[in-house]
């Protein structure tokens, strides 16, 4: 693949050339992420680039983003995928103390007589997975345990006992970009203008 960057106007005119097997468009949570574990799956970061417009972060998702983590999914994809995010984020937690945070204060799904259903129908995939669940049916059941609820339209309620709460996302991008820089790979705050199919990817800035 051949690529064009827009750089900034400093940098306009002095255009260099460097090739790389693997170019990640984003730099955020996603993109750093994605490049930390295939340098570390690879051993080292060399031949990698991340292409990142906005090297403030200052309006990107990940630092507006809550950083919540649930479980509470509809497929097993999407579950085992959260499971890993916080397993591993226990692991870093354990190296790192006072730099990774989780408040696993879990969450609390809600539902009607017309969707209790699919609420039990994703209890059951969840659950399937490993996923620590705990399924209420009945608004008694509800108002007994969430006595602060007005519950005489709800039918069944789902809770995330463990795995599920929030963290600081800024914080983890820096980690992310932090390793994977040390690592090898290279970082870049330019835009993609254009680019072209060929049997490697070449990148101008």
């Amino acid at each position: 693949m051949q690529a064009r960057w827009l750089t900034s106007t400093s940098n306009i005119n002095k255009i260099s050339k460097r090739q790389w097997d693997v170019a990640i468009l984003g730099g955020g949570i996603m993109g750093m992420a994605t490049a930390y574990f295939l340098a570390t799956a690879r051993g080292t970061g060399e031949g990698l680039v991340v292409v990142e417009r906005d090297s403030t972060y200052s309006k990107c998702s990940t630092s507006l983003s809550v950083g919540s983590v649930r479980h509470q999914f509809s497929t097993r994809e999407n579950i085992q995928m959260s499971q890993f995010f916080t397993d591993f984020y226990r692991e870093k937690q354990k190296e790192f103390p006072e730099r990774f945070h989780f408040n696993e204060g879990g969450y609390l799904f809600l539902a009607s007589q017309n969707g209790s259903k699919t609420l039990k129908e994703n209890h059951s995939v969840q659950t399937s997975v490993g996923a620590k669940i705990t399924l209420l049916e009945g608004s008694k059941a509800i108002k007994q345990k969430y006595g602060y609820l007005n519950t005489d339209d709800l039918s069944s309620a789902a809770f995330g006992e463990e795995g599920e709460g929030w963290f600081d996302p800024y914080s983890l991008l820096c980690w992310f970009k932090q390793q994977a820089v040390s690592l090898g790979v290279t970082c870049l705050s330019n835009h993609l203008v254009s680019y072209s199919r060929l049997c490697s990817f070449r990148v101008d800035t």
